[in-house]
């Protein structure tokens, strides 16, 4: 029964990954150069601007500096050969919400301690353990120039990290290694089209 479960659980995740949309260039397409453009809604503040400006323009610079099939440059031109991403929400963990979650995971875990108490003693068959953690989150908007674009919808997405233990610019620092990774996952996938 439980290999029955586990199955499940991993034939869940197998399905939910493969539907995820991808990004991919267009079969004619090959650009020497693609022009990296970003825009941020209101709603994000300016030191999380500053943060993700600062890891876009290092990452444009090391994968530059590595043999790829293009190259990529600050937005010069939106309407052709380039990657727009809009940002439209960053949401980073307040204290309040992080000491929340410690209380709540903290109570679940004394209720899961009961519980499992009780049923021992043949008072329970239900046993139950709750937890909150909470995490930033950001969410983006993709979009490749008509001349390049293989999918030829916008794409949403998302990155996160865990934020305990950590105060607003800790959080942002940790958001932004997370955009790090979003950027490598993005041309990886748009390089691997190419092939």
């Amino acid at each position: 029964m439980k290999k029955l479960i586990w199955l499940s659980i991993l034939l869940t995740i197998a399905l939910m990954y493969s539907c995820a949309p991808t990004m991919k260039l267009a079969k004619n397409a090959n650009p020497k150069t693609i022009n990296v453009c970003i825009n941020y809604s209101p709603d994000i503040d300016e030191l999380s601007i500053e943060k993700y400006n600062l890891v876009l323009k290092e990452f444009m610079t090391k994968y530059n500096s590595k043999s790829h099939s293009f190259k990529l440059e600050s937005c010069a031109n939106e309407d052709s050969s380039s990657l727009k991403i809009n940002f439209t929400k960053n949401y980073l963990v307040s204290p309040g919400t992080q000491a929340l979650g410690i209380l709540v995971t903290v109570a679940g875990a004394l209720t899961f301690a009961s519980t499992l108490s009780s049923s021992s003693k043949g008072r329970s068959s239900f046993i139950m353990w709750f937890y909150y953690i909470p995490y930033n989150s950001t969410m983006a908007t993709l979009k490749l120039s008509d001349d390049i674009d293989g999918v030829k919808k916008p794409i949403i997405r998302g990155f996160s990290s865990i934020p305990f233990f950590g105060n607003i610019n800790e959080q942002r620092i940790r958001q932004a290694k997370s955009f790090r990774e979003f950027l490598r996952t993005i041309f990886y996938e748009l390089e691997s089209s190419r092939k």
